[in-house]
């Protein structure tokens, strides 16, 4: 009677289990068929074993499923001796039960104890499908200067709308200022169980010119990632007690314009640049000596990266933060059809232009200056000597022991033609000399102390008309190279930074709705950074004494009343820094809110709404 009861409790408990199992796999099956898509790489070649696991754990338990219903229906209809029954409750029971513990409950204890991420990926799967029905994983190769947002299927294959984008991250960025401030960004709102590698082009994290303006807005965001308090702040130490303007094509000598307060500071772009790495996630891992030349759209939502060196990567969101030069934008502009793009306008897009202005470069010690000429006006204040078609713009970094110059000489019947020649190259002192040769003493004297001279030919970014297309986006000097008149450049690709970053790192971001993200990013940052571009061109004019309406250089009799009205409008130029649109955080929650609007109402398809 015992065996009886004992064989029938066994048969419903196994009748339960097999219904158990059958639900339990048929979940399973959807996260095997998704990675039967995966693109597995070098950086996350455990998917091959968990996927392995996963099969030979599938195919064994099934396999004792299906003995156990063809004994139960073919032969045992009568009670069992005991020697059968037990043989069949160790053969099919105990070893069914192990196995889905395996499967289940040992699953579910690792992920609860949060052990290292790699181990929480692969044990967790199971438990994470039975919980919520799918179950994605995060793999991707990082590119130089991209963003690569590779999921294990592609969103037509996986059910990644209820799976937040940044738990599926791996972030590729180049290592300059805009690429270092994006990965902190969302390793910081996004979590550190995110893996970032850093794709440079050069052999070292380097950073082009030398000094770098932090106005209000950039300190905003530097508070919001904790990095403020690693900025130094100007002090009696640094001198910068604000900023003059004076009328030096003077050779006798010059005068002040005016003289203001200056808010926000001014360093070694080196030195922020060395701020930034230091705050590198632990996550991250910097690759160098990869630099793109093109990418290719394969497939919706997959993108073949070519690299110089012959090697390739895909992605699913490409973020181009590669400069001026940026092949992203170059390629981005090709790719986009005649319907969106008036063909004869890529160039104009695409390629750089020049705005007609040659920049001579240097930064020496402070007291170079100082023991050459004591009371030059340029060893504390932020100074910008102004001329006809000419400035030079002078400030002390390094705590005030460095000194960094930035003399202009624009032409403007040269804007928009082709350079000929580097537009970088080392150039005489003597060159440097001959173009100030109308200047006043303080400022010649300055020059003098000039080491290692350099010449810039400066460039821009034409107006772009959109900084993301499918899903490719580009920010910092990528979208929008500026004139540095504003001191805004850097500023700029900071914010870019620092608002995409926090849209990719939304919990509300996934593979299905990223075009959402990269709209919110486009329709907040595109019109602010076009706005400054234009702001800083029309500055430079000011200080060339070239701007339609202002003092031109031209004494008339009222030179100081003209003066005292370029003044005023000066000053109004630098209003955005401390006002502008409400600061980044404000821009912030204002592309969350169309995040959040876009997400509800079904998205975007290449910047076109889509309900």
């Amino acid at each position: 009677m015992h065996r009886f009861i004992i064989w029938k409790a066994f048969k419903c408990i196994r009748a339960f289990l097999v219904l158990a199992t059958v639900g339990h796999w048929i979940i399973l099956l959807r996260v095997l068929l998704a990675f039967s898509v995966t693109k597995v790489n070098g950086s996350c070649g455990f998917m091959v074993v968990d996927h392995t696991v996963m099969t030979a754990i599938f195919i064994y338990t099934m396999g004792y499923d299906i003995l156990a219903l063809a004994l139960t229906i073919i032969g045992l209809r009568n009670t069992p001796s005991s020697s059968a029954m037990w043989k069949i409750l160790h053969k099919q029971g105990i070893t069914y039960v192990l196995i889905t513990c395996l499967a289940n409950i040992v699953p579910s204890v690792v992920a609860s104890l949060n052990l290292n991420p790699i181990m929480n990926v692969i044990f967790a799967i199971p438990a994470s499908a039975i919980r919520s029905g799918s179950a994605t994983i995060a793999s991707g190769r990082i590119v130089v200067t991209f963003l690569d947002l590779q999921s294990s299927a592609s969103t037509e294959e996986t059910n990644s709308r209820d799976v937040p984008l940044a738990t599926m991250l791996t972030l590729p960025t180049g290592a300059g200022i805009g690429g270092l401030v994006l990965a902190i960004t969302i390793d910081k709102f996004a979590g550190s169980d995110i893996h970032i590698d850093l794709y440079e082009a050069h052999d070292a994290i380097t950073t082009a010119g030398a000094g770098i303006s932090l106005s209000p807005r950039t300190a905003e965001v530097m508070v919001e990632l904790g990095l403020n308090e690693k900025i130094p702040h100007p002090s009696s130490n640094d001198g910068l007690r604000g900023l003059t303007v004076r009328k030096s094509n003077a050779p006798k000598g010059g005068f002040d314009v005016f003289k203001a307060f200056r808010s926000g500071s001014s360093m070694h772009r080196k030195d922020f640049v060395d701020i930034l790495k230091q705050s590198i996630p632990s996550s991250c891992t910097v690759h160098f000596n990869k630099r793109l030349t093109k990418y290719e759209k394969q497939s919706p939502g997959s993108l073949t990266l070519y690299f110089a060196d012959d090697s390739t990567s895909t992605a699913d969101v490409l973020v181009g933060a590669d400069g001026i030069h940026s092949s992203v934008r170059k390629t981005l502009f090709e790719a986009i059809g005649p319907d969106t793009i008036d063909s004869s306008k890529i160039r104009h897009y695409s390629d750089p232009s020049w705005t007609g202005t040659l920049v001579y470069r240097s930064i020496f010690s402070a007291e170079k200056l100082s023991e050459l000429d004591p009371s030059n006006v340029a060893l504390k204040d932020f100074i910008i000597f102004c001329g006809k078609g000419k400035h030079i713009v002078s400030y002390p970094v390094s705590q005030g022991t460095q000194i960094n110059i930035a003399a202009y000489v624009s032409d403007e019947q040269k804007a928009g033609t082709p350079f000929e020649g580097p537009w970088v190259s080392d150039v005489s002192l003597e060159e440097v000399e001959e173009a100030y040769q109308d200047f006043e003493p303080d400022a010649k004297r300055l020059l003098n102390c000039f080491e290692k001279p350099s010449r810039w030919a400066l460039h821009v970014v034409n107006d772009l008309p959109l900084f993301t297309w499918d899903r490719v986006a580009l920010i910092g000097d990528a979208a929008h190279a500026m004139t540095p008149y504003c001191g805004a450049g850097a500023g700029q690709a900071i914010e870019d930074a620092f608002v995409l970053g926090r849209l990719l790192a939304h919990p509300l971001t996934t593979l299905d709705n990223v075009l959402v993200a990269l709209k919110a990013y486009q329709d907040v940052r595109l019109p602010f950074t076009q706005f400054v571009a234009r702001e800083s061109k029309r500055t430079g004019k000011m200080y060339d004494f070239r701007a339609p309406g202002y003092y031109d250089g031209t004494d008339r009799g009222n030179e100081r009343e003209e003066m005292e009205i370029l003044k005023e409008k000066i000053i109004t130029q630098w209003d955005w820094v401390s006002k502008g649109e409400g600061g980044p955080v404000a821009e912030w929650e204002k592309a969350e809110r169309q995040l959040q609007e876009g997400s509800r109402n079904g998205g975007y398809e290449n910047g076109t709404s889509v309900h």
